[in-house]
């Protein structure tokens, strides 16, 4: 099952407005690093795939056969810091979106969850 269409579409425009911020990547980087765990610096090109994987999440929301086209999860984020990355990118998005609303977070929720249940991939945060 996929979500709705315009849940999907709320949460693209929100992507969208947090990316023409030019800081977002650094700040979701620096948001998961103040969780106090033992992460890795994201470099330029763990950004780039950061940034594709979303955008995959989000589309694979709404349409689950995208989720096996090109598969997603260059980052390799393990299941133990799922709840820590999912914080963090919403306190980024939070943010980053002048438009951000508990309703909008509680979209974003669902299509990142259902995102990755469609892509199928247990060491991607669920």
């Amino acid at each position: 099952m996929t979500v709705e269409d315009d849940i999907v579409h709320e949460v693209q425009q929100s992507l969208s407005r947090c990316t023409i911020h030019g800081k977002f990547f650094d700040r979701f980087c620096a948001n998961f690093k103040a969780a106090h765990i033992p992460i890795p610096p994201l470099a330029g090109r763990q950004q780039k795939f950061l940034k594709e994987d979303l955008a995959r999440l989000v589309m694979c929301a709404g349409d689950a056969n995208l989720a096996h086209q090109g598969g997603i999860g260059q980052l390799n984020v393990p299941p133990q810091l799922s709840k820590f990355w999912i914080d963090a990118l919403l306190a980024t998005v939070r943010e980053c979106d002048e438009k951000f609303t508990p309703e909008l977070e509680r979209k974003w929720r669902i299509v990142l969850t259902k995102g990755m249940a469609a892509a199928g991939k247990a060491r991607l945060p669920a």
